[in-house]
């Protein structure tokens, strides 16, 4: 599947009644700068009231960026997990992992 509206109009999950999910896992997702608002509207697409997407990357000089629309939208609250496993990857490598709910209707929280 592509990411957006029309990446999913072209996907066959389309057709299908895939509804919205608890818990999505996204992995290395911020590489692509212009792809940041399709990748919204997906995960607003799968997710429902206290829907639970989990995200790990390696920080690039626009990753954050991602987190500023998530803010614009004022339906995501986005906590820091500052403990967890890298996997021991080199040190120089920023590795940054977030817990990310969708709260419409509620007030976000900050970062």
């Amino acid at each position: 599947m592509e990411w957006g509206e029309q990446g999913y109009l072209n996907s066959p999950l389309s057709t299908q009644n895939t509804g919205t999910f608890d818990v999505i896992i996204c992995s290395e997702l911020y590489y692509l700068e212009h792809l940041f608002p399709e990748i919204l509207w997906t995960l607003k697409k799968f997710s429902r009231p206290g829907t639970v997407v989990w995200s790990v990357f390696i920080d690039r000089p626009f990753s954050f960026y991602f987190f500023s629309l998530l803010s614009d939208e004022k339906v995501w609250t986005v906590e820091a997990i500052e403990d967890f496993d890298d996997l021991h990857i080199d040190p120089d490598t920023h590795v940054y992992m977030h817990r990310i709910t969708y709260t419409p209707g509620q007030e976000p929280s900050p970062s």
